[in-house]
């Protein structure tokens, strides 16, 4: 439960109040809670209400400011680098994808995406676990350099599928913002992308049925509906 409880100097003060029957875990289950309100505020973007006594001065604050996002930039491009579903872009197209591109960190057992939740996001893992459900049942454990959210990205759908971290997680994520403003300057991309996309699906139900070939018309066809659905979404 979380009620209003004030307005101080610096915030809005809230309380939150748990419950849990087993009392000696109580300790550690108010650690998650505070875990989970911590990774969701930073998140959402929203800082700790620090006194406005409190001064920070560092030299040459513009440059360090510009220094700081550059660093951060070259992570993300370092991230997105080892998704292939973007090794068609070259340095210069990668780096803007990177630029428009966010960071998240999830909490243990925090959802990351959800099955049958609407989204246009693709999420790179740069650090941590996850772990893929579908219909409650764990189909795979993903690592760092591992990415998920793609069909989403390209088309809007719904994800087919819950990612849950299994560790403090922290991820890329590409939205439909920034791949809308790199398409809008490389059309060829359509193509490639959903080539890749549909090489990607036909593999994965290939290896379900044990089949060792991709039938070539299955992947154009695949392709290009991928395509026309691709550019749908990404004009909206």
């Amino acid at each position: 439960e979380v009620v209003l409880n004030g307005f101080g100097d610096n915030a809005v003060e809230y309380d939150l109040w748990d419950y849990t029957h087993d009392h000696r875990a109580a300790l550690r289950t108010d650690s998650e809670v505070r875990q989970r309100i911590w990774h969701a505020l930073s998140r959402a973007g929203i800082p700790i209400p620090f006194p406005q006594r409190d001064v920070h001065l560092f030299p040459q604050d513009d440059a360090r400011a510009a220094r700081l996002a550059g660093e951060a930039v070259d992570q993300r491009v370092l991230a997105l680098a080892t998704v292939d579903l973007f090794r068609v872009l070259d340095d210069a197209a990668l780096r803007s994808l990177a630029a428009g591109a966010g960071t998240a960190s999830f909490a243990v057992g925090e959802d990351v995406v959800r099955q049958g939740q609407s989204g246009d996001t693709l999420y790179v893992l740069q650090a941590g676990e996850v772990e893929v459900l579908v219909g409650g049942q764990r189909i795979a454990i993903l690592g760092p350099g591992s990415f998920f959210g793609e069909m989403s990205l390209l088309t809007g759908e719904s994800r087919n599928a819950t990612v849950r971290a299994l560790r403090e997680t922290h991820v890329v994520s590409v939205g439909h913002a920034a791949l809308q403003s790199l398409l809008q300057g490389h059309p060829e991309l359509y193509v490639n992308l959903s080539t890749i996309l549909a090489e990607r699906q036909v593999a994965r139900e290939s290896k379900g049925t044990g089949a060792s070939t991709l039938p070539r018309e299955v992947v154009a066809e695949r392709t290009n509906a991928l395509l026309e659905r691709s550019r749908a979404f990404v004009s909206s």
